[in-house]
Order: C-alpha cells, then structure tokens, then sequence
C-alpha cells in the first residue's frame, strides 16, 4: 500500500464511523421526554444481550455465564471481548458508560475492517480504482433485495432479503452495530493473507495462528470457516498438481495451512468439546437456529455479479496459485449455507469479500472498467441506503424496543440498586430481555438462543401472571425466583392482581410498576 492508499483507507474508514454513528447520536440527543435510548438501533434483543455481558463483566466475570436463565452453568470461553470492555467501567451511570464503550468498540473496529479489506482485495486486484470499488462495496454493498420492497413485497419464499437482516451475508449490518463480527472479519482476512504469503515465508504460517486464536475468541466460526476456505484451496491445488504431475508447490501449500491451523486448533477444540458435553451450552446451540433461506435468495443477493465473476474467474485460473483462494471460497457457498447445522446462515460469513474481489478483477477486463463500477453502485448500494435511511427514521421517532419507557428505566435502575446481583427475576419475555442490560440480575426468560428451555417455560411464565394464586408460589420456588417484576408487558399478557398472592411482598411501587421480593414459607 502507497501513502495515498492509505490516506484514502483512512479517509474512508473516517466518513463510515461519522455516518454511522450519526443515528445514535440522534437517538442519544432525543431528550424525548418518557423515552431512554436502549443504545441500539436494529437487532435490539442481541444489543441488550451485549450489554448484559459487558456488566457481568464490569461485576467481576471472566467467563460467560448468561443472565437470561435460571439453569445452572458452568461458564464458558465465550464472549470474551464485551466481559473485558465491562471491565473497563464502574458506578454511577454504568448502563449509559457500557452503551458508550460498545461504541467506541464499533468505532476502533472500523478502521481496523476497511484496512483488512483493502490489503486482502489489494493481493489480488491491481488497479487502485478497483481496490477502492471492493472495499467500499463490502463496507457498505448489498445486494438486490432492495428490488422485493420496490414492488410491495416485504417478504419472499418466507423470508426477508438478506440484505436486511444477515451481518455475515453482506458488511453494511455489521459496519452498523456489531463491533465483535467486523473484527473478526478483519482478523481473518488478515490471516488468509498471511496464510497466502506462508508458502514462501513459513513464518507467516504462525503469525496467521495467532491472529486465527483472536478470531475465535472473538467468534469461533469464523475461525473455522479459515479452516474450510484453507482446505478448500489446498484441494483445489491439490487437483492442479494432479493434472501437472508436481506435487512439491502443493505440500508447500499443505505447510502453509497446518502452521496457519497448528496454533489456534487447541482452542478450536477445547470450544467445540465444551459446547458439547455442557448441558447448558448445548442447549443453548439447539436453540440457536439460524437457518439459511431458499437458495433463490442467494442468487437474489449475489447474482448482480455474475457478469463480473465469469470474467474475474476466467482470469484467475490463469494467475498464480495463491489466487485460487479466491475460486475455492467462493466455490464453498452451497456448502456453507446447507450446512447441516443450526447456524447455517452464519457460515458464508465474509464471501462477499472473496466474490466482490473476483468481480474487481472482472471489471478490469471491461472496455469502460470506470463506467462498469460506476453502474453497480446504483445495484449495490439501495440496500444499505434504504437500511441507514431506516436507522435515522427510528433514532428521530422514539418507541419500543428501541427506546424504553422512563418509567421502566427508572424501576431497573432501583433493581440495580437494591436487588443482590444474581438475583433471579421472574418478567415477561420482552421485559427479561432488557432488564439483566441495566442491573446485574438472572431472568427466567428473555432471549431466544441463551434461555434454555423457552418453549416450555415461556408458556409457564405467561400463565402465572394470570392464573390464581394456588400452587404457583410453589412454582416460584422450583424455580428458584426471589423476585417477581410487574410491569406494562406483564400487565398485557392479561388481568391479575399480584398482591393478593402470599408469598410476595411489595418492594417498589412507582409509576405503576411493582418489583416484589419472594417470601418462602
């Protein structure tokens, strides 16, 4: 990279970071009376999930223990980035001061991804202008799920486009409000560059392990993912050597991929046998279905390239051996989204990258390479604008989830003063899943993957708030709940007069919200 390259990198990374922290800025400035800013403008569940573990983190945890349930854990090696960052911060204003460091933490983070991205697509794309258009487009590109809402369809064959709610399908999601996936993402192109260079330089094998380690503290697919594309790309050489008859550049490869894998396969290991064996985490990865939508959608999001990719991987089989890399990944896309796994829509994590860069390359070999990406930019940007333009219409129009209640802030900052923290606090769904993000308590329920056993307990959670007093404080019990939370969202699963029943004492009455400690005969 030259010093302009640079200059432009930082340039760009400076406009990302100014445009989208703009919205939050908005939502923060509101001062709309009865309203406070949750911190998050899209995917609000997961954000308080964030904020709930960098507080466990600021109250002393090393290891990721989930506030939303009342099972019991052992703790695990996850989430490692946000319990550190809770380190970082300590009363008064704890909730306002975490919301701010995840920011910050997105803010750091974007110039470390646009670097990535540019270094990863400079390896293999030698025009500057094409360099710059591949970065930019897996910042802020998208694909042509725009076209769905533009004739009136929200939905198609079940399903959003992924443009609008899939961070590892495309960047600008990620880019927006999800700090631990642009990292990782920049971490990993960072060690398949390193990977690539390890044929010749043997050191760099180790140096992509270490970096590789990082990635899976911070998302431990996206670490095996390395591993997949690495294999890949050894196979496909493995078939070049085959037809020409010389297998020594191949095991040079094979050395480059076990030093890149030597290193972080201990880790990797360790993971995936915890979250096996551990009764809670492996209840905890049934329940986190993520599944791929039809396959139409793929091609709805990535097909805008196929004039370019035809070009782009006619001219790679030609070049060096290293930029078949790119041919492998993208060639792993079926693969990856059927897998057979819960998360499936998880595992093309970052292919936009490899697919946007064979497309630079595939530009190049057009006439008028300047007008071809000036015309996709009109295909690959609606997306995102229609996403920013969307962030800014929230932030301006407070109202849930985005925004909470005063009164509803406020009964939580008591909580956080008065109730012992770890505490278990029996609320509905949508209050448990933002109450452990401002007071250090447990919850029965309130998030999707992370409370176990939520088709049964959810139903059971609904049902005490309106069924007679009889033997739910025995339920209570059982369960081991010590406080009960009565709020707007209880209030709407039906009628009910909490204290009437015996085993409740009445901590905190304001504003029509009552917290009650659990009094067992």
């Amino acid at each position: 990279m030259s010093q302009k390259e640079r200059r432009w990198c930082w340039l760009f990374a400076l406009m990302l970071v100014a445009l989208t922290s703009l919205p939050y800025l908005l939502a923060a400035k509101q001062g709309n009376p009865g309203w406070v800013f949750s911190g998050f403008l899209f995917g609000v569940e997961d954000g308080h999930s964030y904020i709930a573990k960098m507080l466990s983190g600021s109250a002393g945890a090393w290891l990721f223990r989930t506030p939303y349930t009342s099972a019991p854990q052992a703790g695990a090696v996850a989430f490692l980035p946000y319990l550190l960052l809770g380190k970082l911060v300590e009363p008064p204003a704890i909730h306002t001061k975490l919301v701010v460091l995840f920011h910050l933490f997105r803010v750091a983070a974007i110039p470390v991804l646009v670097f990535a991205l540019y270094r990863f697509t400079a390896y293999f794309v030698t025009s500057i202008r094409g360099r710059r258009w591949a970065t930019a487009m897996a910042a802020v590109g998208g694909g042509l799920g725009w076209l769905l809402p533009l004739i009136g369809k929200t939905t198609w064959l079940n399903s959003l486009p992924l443009d609008f709610y899939s961070p590892e399908t495309f960047g600008f999601l990620a880019v927006l409000g999800l700090p631990h996936l642009i990292l990782a993402r920049a971490l990993f192109l960072e060690a398949l560059l390193l990977y690539m260079k390890a044929r010749e330089q043997p050191r760099k094998g180790w140096l992509a392990g270490i970096l590789l380690i990082c990635v899976a503290l911070l998302q431990p697919l996206t670490a095996l993912l390395a591993f997949a594309v690495m294999g890949a790309h050894v196979l496909v050489l493995a078939g070049r050597a085959s037809v020409h008859r010389d297998w020594k550049p191949w095991l040079q490869w094979v050395r480059a991929a076990a030093s890149s894998a030597v290193l972080p396969l201990p880790l990797l290991a360790f993971l995936t046998i915890s979250f096996m064996r551990d009764p809670f985490l492996s209840a905890w990865t049934a329940q986190n279905q993520l599944p791929s939508p039809h396959w139409l959608h793929y091609v709805l999001a990535f097909g805008a390239l196929a004039p370019l990719l035809w070009k782009g991987a006619k001219v790679l089989l030609r070049r060096r051996e290293a930029d078949l890399l790119l041919l492998a990944w993208g060639a792993l896309l079926p693969v990856l989204a059927y897998a057979p796994v819960t998360v499936q829509r998880r595992m093309p994590e970052g292919i936009w990258v490899a697919l946007l860069t064979i497309a630079a390359i595939g530009v190049a070999e057009f006439a008028k390479a300047r007008l071809v990406r000036r015309a996709y930019l009109f295909l690959l940007l609606p997306s995102s604008l229609l996403l920013y333009a969307g962030s800014i219409q929230t932030a301006l129009h407070p109202a849930a989830p985005t925004f909470l209640p005063e009164a509803q802030a406020a009964s939580y900052a008591w909580a956080a003063d008065n109730i012992p923290a770890g505490s278990v606090v029996l609320t509905s769904y949508r209050t448990g899943n933002s109450l452990p993000a401002f007071a250090p308590v447990q919850v029965v329920v309130g998030h999707g993957p992370e409370s176990v056993n939520l088709d049964r307990l959810l139903p059971a959670v609904e049902a005490w708030y309106t069924d007679g007093n009889g033997v739910l404080c025995a339920w209570l019990q059982e369960e081991g709940v010590e406080y009960v939370y009565d709020g707007p969202y209880e209030q709407e699963l039906g009628q009910h007069d909490l204290s009437a029943r015996d085993c409740l004492r009445v901590r905190y009455d304001v504003d029509g919200i009552l917290l009650y400690e659990v009094v067992h005969p």
